[in-house]
């Protein structure tokens, strides 16, 4: 009878180890990401990587995200304009629940207006908004766009490139930014800027106190006129 007991309480153990949560499929981290004064970033790219591959989730009106991740390990970086040197580390196991309400602090204002080496960007005269391509809007790409631009000295811009874009979003943008005129430069001054523009849903309120610079343009699509 002993033994018999013995036999009994190890196959009880055995199944209280297996019926343990394990989660699989798509797990969803989320959270919000802010400016260090609190207000949220909205259209902000959250690129996470998995080795070489990569995938891209924007932050909604609110600065709200879900990352949508099946289980594994995960970096988060941020575009340089929000954060040089960000790294979001994840690991999702199936035995634990993934992390949410996460709150990402970033100080976009120490990269949006300066060079790394000091010198401030000229102040913008015009900066012209592009249009939010129709193609765009039916696949609902958006986010960040980032666009180096080259001044000559009186401010007018002599060339206008995209380093970081939805390929839909790219040649528009690029196009507005060509437009844009900046005041003369002076010493102290760089003749190069990063224009961000950022597209947003066509529901997006415009009255929500966001995150904004000079250089930061929200890209929100004009209402259907009937």
């Amino acid at each position: 009878m002993s033994r018999l007991a013995i036999v009994v309480a190890s196959l009880v153990l055995s199944v209280s180890i297996d019926v343990r949560p394990q989660f699989h499929g798509y797990r969803k981290v989320t959270g919000i990401a802010r400016s260090a004064d609190g207000r949220p970033i909205a259209g902000m790219n959250l690129i996470v990587w998995q080795g070489k591959d990569n995938r891209v989730f924007l932050t909604n009106e609110k600065g709200e995200f879900v990352l949508d991740l099946e289980n594994g390990d995960y970096e988060v970086t941020v575009n340089p304009v929000n954060a040089k040197d960000f790294r979001l580390v994840l690991s999702l196991k199936p035995a634990a629940p993934a992390p949410t309400e996460l709150t990402l602090t970033f100080d976009p204002d120490r990269y949006c207006c300066s060079t790394a080496d000091g010198l401030r960007y000229p102040e913008p005269v015009s900066v012209p908004r592009p249009a939010y391509p129709p193609a765009a809007r039916a696949v609902h790409a958006g986010g960040e766009v980032i666009i180096q631009v080259s001044l000559r000295e009186d401010g007018t811009v002599e060339s206008a490139n995209a380093i970081a874009a939805h390929p839909l979003l790219k040649a528009m943008s690029e196009s507005a930014a060509r437009g844009s005129k900046f005041s003369s430069l002076v010493a102290g001054e760089s003749s190069t800027v990063f224009l961000t523009y950022v597209f947003m849903p066509d529901d997006t309120p415009k009255d929500v106190r966001r995150y904004a610079n000079p250089y930061r343009i929200e890209v929100i699509p004009a209402p259907p006129v009937f």
